[in-house]
């Protein structure tokens, strides 16, 4: 009442027009600038846990994030995101595992074992069959006679 001019909104906060206050951001979206009307999600990669913020900040390898996020998901066993900012995790490949959450780089079979996609461990080649190589993707007979 009485007023004699409006204030624009901080960073991390927005109106609607003739709001009588500001409105904090929530958790999971931004403002960056002054005067906004409304609040960003934070892209796809990327998070923000706190209410009123201005920025959002990169998963850190080894997680991931979807659109909005309010904290970054740890890659599963058996798969791995080797860069920031990703938005989904990737199996780790045939021949590879990772046993641990929030991997960064998958690691190959060691030579009398093997393994399939998104492998949490690498699994010992049985009698009668062998891996010669690192990385194999399964295991092969013994020819006869040996």
């Amino acid at each position: 009442e009485g007023g004699t001019e409006c204030t624009q909104c901080t960073a991390g906060s927005y109106s609607a027009e003739a709001a009588t206050a500001c409105t904090k951001c929530s958790a999971g979206t931004v403002s960056a600038d002054k005067g906004a009307t409304e609040c960003t999600k934070c892209a796809a990669g990327t998070f923000i846990g706190t209410e009123g913020g201005t920025e959002c900040t990169q998963c850190s390898a080894g997680s991931y994030s979807a659109e909005a996020a309010t904290a970054c998901t740890k890659c599963s066993a058996g798969t791995v995101s080797a860069d920031k900012g990703a938005t989904e995790c990737t199996k780790c490949a045939a021949g590879t595992f990772i046993g641990i959450e929030g991997g960064t780089e998958c690691t190959q079979c060691s030579a009398g074992s093997y393994s399939a996609e998104a492998a949490t461990v690498c699994t010992k080649c049985s009698a009668g069959t062998v891996s010669a190589d690192k990385g194999a993707t399964e295991c092969t007979k013994c020819a006869a006679g040996t």
